[in-house]
């Protein structure tokens, strides 16, 4: 399944990979609070367009974590990432999983 329909760059497609994480278990504000700084550490105030790609992604009719995993693949395969930038995106997504003192099995499913 080719979920790459939209040309993002890499940090905007690790947002949108944030946000499908966040969306497993419902946005919580301090989720949302550190979705922001991560955008803003990568450059982007606009994420309009990245909310549209995880929106898109989320219309699918295939469960979340799948869509995560099936898009977390096509985007690493494409060669965008490298180790420091894995290990960076790995941490936040656990800082994520963990900012609202609720890590779930959903969100811990994802980063395995």
């Amino acid at each position: 399944m080719l979920l790459r329909s939209m040309p993002l760059r890499s940090d905007e497609e690790k947002l949108v990979l944030l946000l499908l994480a966040m969306k497993i278990d419902g946005i919580k504000d301090e989720e949302r609070k550190l979705f922001n700084e991560v955008a803003k550490d990568y450059g982007i105030d606009d994420t309009k367009e990245i909310k549209a790609k995880a929106k898109e992604l989320l219309s699918l009719d295939e469960p979340i974590n799948e869509v995560f995993e099936e898009y977390a693949k096509e985007v690493i395969q494409v060669g965008k990432y490298y180790a420091q930038d894995n290990a960076k995106f790995l941490w936040t997504l656990i800082n994520m999983g963990f900012i609202d003192k609720d890590y779930s099995d959903n969100e811990r499913k994802l980063v395995d």
